[in-house]
């Protein structure tokens, strides 16, 4: 009986139970590596997940063609709107619902704030102007970036696929958004 346990555990029996386990081991990664290959994962999340570019627009009335800003100065400038676009089919068809509610929040704030504002709310854009000039309260200018603070943590979990750019400008920013919001309405 110990000659058949050894015979079972010997060099010969060693080497060819290694390479069953070799071959076994490498069809199983290869089927892992087709199930999840990054395309299919990629793919599979992306369709899970919301995508949208932000841009948010601040007014510095001592801008200059070729200044530059530096992270402190977003939350220095006052903002006068925002534009979400949805980029992928889901965002267009399913907005988050605390997205929903913020923007509902937002324009009803306004409303009872009797300021009125310039909004365009499209399946794959919205995009919403105050015009600072009329509205310079402090509480109009808070507001609108505690909304900026609520969408820039959505772009800071990182959890969807979210972009910002941020454009500060002074009096010819200001006319070319006053212009094109006229336009929409």
């Amino acid at each position: 009986m110990f000659f058949k346990i050894k015979h079972w555990f010997g060099p010969e029996q060693k080497e060819e139970l290694r390479e069953a386990h070799r071959k076994a081991t490498k069809s199983e990664a290869s089927e892992d590596a087709a199930a999840e290959t990054p395309e299919n994962v990629c793919s599979n999340n992306n369709a899970d997940r919301y995508a949208v570019h932000m841009e948010f627009f601040l007014y510095n009335p001592k801008s200059q063609e070729q200044a530059t800003y530096t992270e402190q100065d977003i939350h220095r400038y006052p903002m006068m709107g925002f534009t979400l676009h949805f980029l992928n089919q889901k965002t267009r068809q399913n907005r988050p619902d605390w997205l929903t509610w913020l923007l509902v929040g937002l324009e009803k704030t306004l409303e009872t704030m009797k300021v009125s504002y310039y909004q365009m709310d499209e399946t794959e854009l919205y995009s919403l102007f105050i015009d600072l000039k009329l509205y310079p309260q402090t509480e109009v200018k808070k507001l609108i970036y505690l909304v900026f603070q609520q969408l820039y943590q959505w772009y800071a979990q990182g959890n969807d696929q979210v972009s910002v750019r941020v454009h500060i400008g002074g009096d010819e920013l200001y006319q070319e958004l006053l212009a094109h919001h006229l336009e929409a309405v």
